[in-house]
This record gives structure tokens, sequence and C-alpha cells, in this order.
């Protein structure tokens, strides 16, 4: 072998690890790492296009639902970090299998996700939202794990596609009031 078949089969094995850890890094910068779901950071981006795809096309809407666990401080208190992170696992595993292939879901930050669903029919947001929180409890029941959850639809409640968050936001805070308001008459 020559010293320029030499320099050349160098370069290419420093070009390929360069590509691999290329991709690796991209990955760890849009998903999170316990979950491997997209992270808060892909999200801004993911729903400004949607937002451009509804709006060009026109035949579908954008409902954003925000999930937030009900109970998880107990299960972190009680049981310990590791043991949250692994019902953080479980849950997200439980909301991909509870949503179509082409839904997006997002882990948003603590034990808040955030599922990106296309549709022509309104409302598939509060379905999959009560699927996601039935699977929760019947998955979790043992820690009084649930999850309360609220929907926004784009363009009918906002105009700007981060708008939805916050709408959305509220609207899972107004089902956790409730579910206390329940639990309280209930007692």
């Amino acid at each position: 072998m020559n010293i320029m078949e030499e320099i050349t089969k160098k370069y290419e094995e420093l070009l390929r690890s360069y590509e691999a850890i290329t991709r690796q890094l991209e990955f760890q910068a849009y998903h999170d790492p316990l979950t491997g779901l997209l992270n808060r950071n892909s999200l801004a981006y993911i729903l400004r296009v949607e937002a451009k795809r509804v709006q060009a096309l026109g035949r579908f809407k954008l409902e954003l639902l925000f999930i937030d666990l009900d109970n998880f401080k107990r299960v972190n208190d009680m049981l310990g970090h590791a043991k949250g992170d692994e019902v953080l696992k479980k849950v997200a595993n439980i909301i991909r299998e509870s949503i179509r292939e082409e839904d997006i879901p997002v882990r948003y930050g603590g034990d808040e996700f955030i599922v990106l669903l296309r549709t022509k029919t309104p409302g598939i947001g509060h379905i999959v939202g009560e699927r996601i929180r039935r699977k929760i409890e019947e998955s979790f029941g043992e820690f009084g794990l649930s999850a309360s959850w609220g929907v926004a639809v784009f363009p009918d409640d906002a105009q700007e596609p981060e708008e939805l968050i916050n709408i959305a936001d509220k609207r899972m805070y107004q089902m956790k009031k409730l579910k206390k308001i329940k639990k309280q008459a209930v007692s």
C-alpha cells in the first residue's frame, strides 16, 4: 500500500467516524435522553412546520394534546428517582402505543408530555387523551398515578401555533382542578 492509499483510508475512517458522531449529536439535540421521545427543543420547529402544512393544505387541523402526570411527585418521594425514571419511560411507551404512527409524541419536560395529532375528525385529541389516561391508571394504579390533559386545535383556538401550548396547558389545569373537586366531594 502506498502513502496516498494509506492517507485516503485514514481520511475515510475519520470521515465515517465524524458522520456517526454528528448523527449521534443531532439525535441527542432533538430527543429526550430518558424516553427517546422528541424534546422541547424540537417541538417549536415541528409545531411551526405542521401549522404551515395545515394552512397550506387546509384539509385537516392540528390538535395539540398536553398531558401532565398526577401524583408523580409521590412516586419519586416514596420510591426514589430511579423508579420515577422507570415510570416516565413506561409512560412514554404508553403514549407511543396509544397514538398513530404519524402522530408526534414529545416529552415537554419533567412529567409533562405533548402529542401533535393531524386530524380531519374533531375531538381526536380528547379520545387519545382519555385512552392514555386510562392506560396510565391501569398500569400505575398502585401508586395513585393518573394523568390530566388538555387539547387545543390549530387554527380554531389560536392563530399562532405557539399559543396552542398555553391554551392546552390551561385546559389541562382545568381538568386537574375538576378532578380535585370530585375527589373532595367523594371524601
